[in-house]
Parts: C-alpha cells; structure tokens; sequence
C-alpha cells in the first residue's frame, strides 16, 4: 500500500471493517489517494475506477478488500469491475 500510487478497496457493504478498515487508515495516513467501491445503485464501479487511475495518474494500483471467506461473492465483484475498467478498447 505504502509503495503504490493509490488504493481501490473492493467491498460487498458500504461499511468497511478488519484489513479493509486499517488500509483505508494506512491510506490517509500516508496521504495516498484511494477509493472504496462496493455495489451501489446509480453508479458504474468500473466507470469510477478508470476515473480514479486517470486523475490521480496511478501506475501501481493497490487493490485490497475482504477475504472471500468473510464475502464469499466479492471474487465475481472484483473481477468484474477490474475486467470493465481496465479492458483494451475494441
């Protein structure tokens, strides 16, 4: 975390807890940029994701969240979002 360009904290709920709660933490204590994303109506995760890497002009991106065995979902979520916001255009 420390040696990235910033954070994207993948989540199931909107409240972030354990590991996920201290990188958040870590993130602001070492003033690097991070975003917590978690479904949400209204919003595009991976649209959110390409417009945090392009703003903050991140080249190492710290990706954190919960163990699949506290959200047993959140692999589908991650991949998801990461495949949409990072795809080679067509």
């Amino acid at each position: 975390m420390r040696d990235s360009d910033g954070t994207v904290i993948f989540s199931l709920t909107e409240q972030l807890y354990g590991g996920s709660l201290l990188t958040a933490s870590y993130a602001q204590l070492y003033e690097k940029p991070y975003l917590h994303l978690w479904p949400q109506e209204g919003l595009v995760p991976s649209h959110e994701l390409a417009n945090f890497v392009h703003r903050y002009q991140i080249k190492v991106l710290n990706v954190a969240g919960p163990r699949a065995s506290t959200e047993p979902n959140i692999g589908l979520f991650v991949t998801d979002i990461l495949d949409k916001a990072f795809a080679p255009p067509r």
